[in-house]
């Protein structure tokens, strides 16, 4: 099993920086306490100084500024409560306020020299974004605070996936969501939230789900700063996994009684910032701007990650401080299996819990990420726990729904599987809901944890059983000591609580009422040993009873009759040095190379159809002759586009470096008449199709083959990678055949070279992608 991670742990800091020990310093009647880290290396990350290279005369450029001291976060019982989130954010926050007078002070006096364009203050990792020049922030690294300072941007780059079946199969069963609805458990009084593309608010399935209000929806780049917007689909898609209703008929998210509210971390053109991400997290733990309200959410999805396999801990302190607000950020493993060693990062950050992906057969999707990781310095199973990620039936754009497929979609299961059993036991610590998601999944392929399947599959109602009944669980992280009871049928118990939520779980025969107090500690030692402590005193619940819930920031459970049972472990924790091994580089080869394209799904388009058509039809296979992608028949003449494809462009092919694009079709016309076809392809800036050419009539009931040429190519590839091609059958009557065959591209790839010093910060750090995507609209 991989480490259970505590929330508490030291934090680590990137640029390839040896961290001496910290020493801790406490400021003035606030008693605000942090660490102030030494700094020995260079302060500025390789990548930015080649960056700074290239700056002529007044150019700026956006870094984050990391400064030395780093907030002690606050160790409490009631992880999750109201109170531990205002001391996790009062930590942080005093922290900040108290230590970064001198950085301020410098940039003020920069702005007003011209040589400092903006800033903006960070609490959440305590530091700073800056656009400036280059001589500022030289100059800025000079600053005794400073710890660290690197690029802001990040090179956007989604990943490709598997093709895409029509039926969606039965994922909500398969992780027992229906079992928990029976007991009347649905999400309610449970807050989700997504930090991805968005959310179509006016899709029905998820409108009045949204919280509303302004502590509801953040927009980091104030493109869309009132209403929930989502223009790839992608945030719509993971959302609807998490708290869809049946609006379109059949029911699409786990946890359909929870209210949601979402961060847009990715703009309207597909790209991501640090800044916008660091923005994100740090609004998250405080929505309405005020530490003193609960408005955080309850469980958080990211269902995006860096573009390539590795370690990169830009954000970690972000979750480190999540998690010591009593939120688990889940993660999608990302989409780069089958290959060992292919955990992708923040999923394998140590604050984070990754989520694989398989498929309706509990069989692992092929491009799932694997293990095993060392990211944060210690070897771990990867992912913790997988949950199904294939052909996954949900809300897309418009009202409409779309089957998707990828880890990013596995991910929202577990997010709404949370938010189920949080609407039963809504005091549980980060640390129990880690657990009870572990130790209650349904083990698959070899026996035991593994770096395929992590702990297994994620089974909601064994973990409800198992936190219902704690004595017959077989936890392996948390020390735990339990006294149970039975309830008799026809006893009746009675259950106090102030947060109150009623649900009724089990058919009613006997009214049963819990009293529950539940204590978590945690002790990080200098060995690096993580020990959680919980003390659960339960009345189980026979299967004839009924219970009216209610719930504190505490669990107490209490009865006598059975044995104590304890369970004791210990997990590792991250040492507070870890190094960063080396990563890759990227440098531009002068060199050509070519690659062939093959196209993954064709989609019906024959809305503008002229003449009369008896059959519209596509052949969801590569065509070729008389074995066709698409054909249409006319009985009077006339013109249709009888279908478009979709390409993905491969991960090693930058858009920007391609030289020259062929695409390449075969096409077949009527018998009884010349065939003409116009072919365009898609302008995704434009959101328009845009016609290249097209043919100058052929010969009829004769394959031909034709090739176009596309300039620019970087125009017409989505933020998904996604190329789409259409053709036009026109002067038509009678049959027409259509076989999209490749696109033939010769590209200057992009070769990677290996650092050999470490720690090192890579000269290039990989970009953000989401780890999931659907058949084109």
């Amino acid at each position: 099993m991989r480490r259970i991670i505590a929330p508490f742990l030291a934090l680590f800091l990137l640029c390839g920086l040896m961290l001496a020990p910290a020493m801790t310093a406490r400021a003035g009647s606030d008693s605000a306490a942090w660490q102030i880290h030494n700094v020995s290396g260079d302060k500025l990350s390789p990548r930015l100084r080649e960056q700074l290279s290239t700056l002529a005369g007044e150019e700026t450029i956006t870094v984050i500024v990391r400064l030395r001291q780093q907030a002690t976060l606050p160790r409490g019982k009631s992880l999750g409560s109201a109170e531990q989130l205002s001391r996790v954010i009062e930590a942080l926050s005093s922290t900040a306020e108290q230590t970064q007078a001198s950085v301020r002070n410098f940039l003020d006096r920069q702005k007003s020299a011209g040589q400092v364009k903006h800033f903006t203050s960070f609490w959440i990792f305590n530091g700073f974004s800056v656009t400036a020049t280059s001589d500022a922030i030289l100059e800025l690294s000079l600053q005794p605070d400073v710890l660290s300072i690197t690029p802001d941007d990040l090179d956007i780059i989604p990943v490709s996936t598997l093709p895409y079946l029509s039926n969606p199969g039965p994922n909500l069963t398969l992780v027992n969501a229906p079992a928990l609805w029976s007991l009347g458990y649905t999400g309610q009084g449970v807050v989700v939230a997504s930090m991805d593309s968005g959310v179509d608010l006016s899709h029905p399935d998820l409108s009045s789900r949204w919280r509303g209000g302004t502590n509801s929806w953040y927009d980091p780049y104030g493109q869309h700063p009132t209403t929930p917007t989502d223009k790839s689909g992608h945030g719509t898609w993971t959302m609807g996994v998490m708290v869809g209703g049946d609006a379109g008929g059949s029911s699409i998210g786990v946890a359909p009684d929870a209210q949601w509210i979402a961060v847009k971390m990715f703009n309207d053109a597909g790209s991501s910032t640090a800044t916008a991400i660091h923005q994100g997290f740090q609004w998250l733990l405080d929505p309405d701007g005020n530490p003193n309200t609960n408005d955080a959410p309850d469980v958080i999805n990211n269902s995006w990650s860096f573009s390539a396999p590795g370690c990169y801990l830009d954000f970690e302190p972000d979750l480190q401080a999540l998690r010591a607000a009593g939120i688990l950020p889940i993660f999608a493993a990302g989409n780069g299996g089958p290959n060992a060693g292919t955990s992708y990062s923040p999923a394998n950050n140590p604050s984070a819990f990754a989520v694989g992906a398989i498929n309706n057969s509990s069989s692992i999707y092929g491009l799932s990420s694997r293990g095993p990781t060392t990211c944060g310095g210690s070897t771990g199973v990867f992912p913790e726990v997988v949950a199904p990620g294939v052909n996954i039936n949900t809300a897309d754009l418009g009202g409409f729904y779309t089957t998707a497929s990828g880890t990013s979609l596995a991910a929202p299961h577990a997010a709404g599987g949370l938010a189920l059993l949080l609407s039963a036991f809504p005091n549980l610590t980060v640390i129990e809901q880690e657990n009870i998601l572990i130790n209650s999944a349904v083990d698959l392929g070899a026996a035991g944890p593994d770096n395929t399947y992590g702990n297994g599959r994620i089974d909601l109602l064994a973990a409800y059983n198992a936190l219902i009944s704690p004595a017959t669980a077989t936890p392996t992280s948390i020390s735990n000591t339990v006294t149970n009871t039975p309830v008799p049928p026809t006893n009746t118990t009675t259950h106090t609580a102030t947060n109150t939520v009623t649900n009724t779980p089990i058919p009613p025969t006997s009214t049963v009422t819990n009293t529950a107090t539940l204590t978590s500690t945690f002790t990080s030692t200098p060995t690096k040993t993580a020990t959680a402590t919980s003390t659960f005193t339960n009345t189980p619940v026979l299967p004839t009873s009924t219970l009216t819930k209610t719930a504190t920031p505490t669990h107490t459970f209490t009865s006598t009759a059975l044995p104590t049972t304890t369970y004791t472990f210990t997990s590792t924790a991250i040492p507070p040095t870890a190094t960063i091994p080396p990563s890759p580089t990227a440098t531009k080869s002068s060199s050509q190379r070519s690659v062939v394209v093959t196209p993954v799904f064709l989609t019906t388009q024959n809305g503008s159809a002229s003449g009369s058509v008896s059959s519209l039809g596509l052949l969801q296979q590569t065509g070729t002759d008389d074995n066709p992608d698409a054909y249409v028949t006319f009985q009077t003449p006339g013109s249709v586009y009888i279908g478009y494809r979709s390409f993905h462009l491969p991960n090693d092919v930058q858009p920007s470096l391609i030289s020259s694009t062929l695409v390449q079709v075969n096409f077949k016309g009527p018998s009884s008449a010349t065939q003409k076809w116009t072919f365009s392809i898609y302008d995704w800036n434009k959101k328009m199709w845009v016609k290249l050419g097209d043919s100058t009539g052929t010969a009829a009931g004769q394959w031909n083959g034709l090739t176009f040429r596309i300039s620019a190519l970087s125009r017409y590839v989505s933020p998904a990678r996604e190329i789409r091609i259409r053709l036009q059958s026109s002067n038509a009557n009678g049959d027409a055949k259509l076989d999209y065959e490749a696109l033939h591209i010769t590209y200057r790839p992009v070769e990677a070279t290996v650092v050999s010093a470490a720690p090192t910060v890579p000269a290039r750090r990989p970009g953000i992608l989401f780890t999931g995507s659907a058949p084109p609209r």
